[in-house]
């Protein structure tokens, strides 16, 4: 029975598996594949690897419809944001798991509230608040409006990591000669690449895709995002064909990809060391 069961577990596994490659090969695939072939035979393989449709994607096929730039805002604003969220939510996290000031349990607990906050309904506020500052159609304006949502949550996964450090390296830091910002970089730093590494990769999907608060605050056709791009690319009839909108949204998913590849054994770590308390 319990061979039995094992294997029930391994099918549902590889079935599962097969659905979620499924889409991602399909889109792969059609890529590379001329509008005749997809009109004609969508599920065929390509007769051969055509990159037409990436070089009319990344060059432009119409008016203000370069991929390139839209590719490098999304880079722009996603670095950004990733940059200072991380730098805020490392100092935040490190606060709250090494000392106890007054009121860190309540600032604590407010960050779960916060993450409660459905943000888009935050929208018309945003856009009043950012149009007084004049960071409409500023790059600056986005990334300040992602880190701060994405902030309660990261500052959560960077406090539980840092409580988890034995008090004993902390004093053996500080009878070295360790100042506070000595046993932060001495000791925190080295620790918390674990939950940098989660953290990233947490937050990226949602910023790098994000559509809503992007198609507000960048009207600007130069200032665009990627997600907006393949939202003009789908919308005009040069973004029609099947093959080129796939394209464009592989070439949106390489730099998620690689991320991941980088960081996936950090990640690892950082879990194991966050089970251990």
């Amino acid at each position: 029975m319990h061979k039995i069961g094992k294997g029930i577990v391994y099918l549902v596994l590889a079935l599962w598996t097969l659905l979620v490659i499924y889409p991602l090969a399909y889109m792969l695939l059609s890529s590379f594949k001329s509008d005749a072939e997809n009109m004609a035979n969508p599920w065929s393989l390509p007769t051969g690897i055509d990159f037409a449709n990436y070089s009319a994607a990344w060059n432009g096929v119409g008016q203000n419809l370069t991929l390139g730039t839209y590719f490098a805002n999304s880079l722009i604003v996603t670095g950004g944001t990733l940059l200072l969220l991380t730098l805020a939510s490392l100092l935040a996290g490190y606060a709250l798991g090494r000392f106890k000031f007054p009121g860190h349990k309540l600032f604590y607990k407010f960050n779960f509230a916060l993450i409660a906050v459905p943000v888009h309904a935050l929208l018309v506020p945003v856009y009043e608040y950012m149009t007084r500052l004049s960071l409409v159609n500023n790059h600056l304006g986005l990334v300040l409006i992602y880190a701060a949502f994405q902030l309660p949550f990261s500052i959560i996964i960077m406090r539980s990591y840092f409580e988890a450090i034995p008090k004993a390296i902390e004093e053996a830091a500080r009878l070295d000669g360790c100042s506070e910002w000595g046993v932060f970089r001495h000791v925190g730093l080295p620790a918390a690449r674990g939950p940098i590494a989660t953290v990233i990769i947490v937050n990226v999907v949602s910023i790098w895709s994000e559509l809503m608060f992007a198609s507000v605050l960048l009207t600007n056709p130069e200032k665009r995002t990627l997600p907006l791009g393949i939202v003009q690319f789908s919308g005009t009839q040069f973004g029609a064909t099947v093959g080129l909108l796939l394209a464009t949204l592989v070439m949106s998913a390489i730099p998620l990809l690689l991320l991941y590849f980088v960081f996936q054994k950090q990640i690892v770590k950082g879990a194991m060391l966050g089970a251990v308390k």
